[in-house]
């Protein structure tokens, strides 16, 4: 059971960082002088412990 219960954590961990870098790359795609929907730096902050 220990097995399928990593795996559904892993599945639902690449779906939320797939989630993220859409939203990153929504803030990227800006015209030079708009403001970005949302903070790139805070939202890298907010989910940085999906990197560890």
């Amino acid at each position: 059971m220990k097995l399928a219960e990593a795996l559904c954590v892993r599945a639902d961990l690449q779906k939320r960082i797939m989630q993220i870098e859409d939203r990153l790359k929504s803030v990227v795609k800006i015209q030079e002088g708009d403001e970005p929907d949302e903070d790139a730096d805070n939202h890298f902050l907010r989910n940085r412990y999906f990197c560890y």
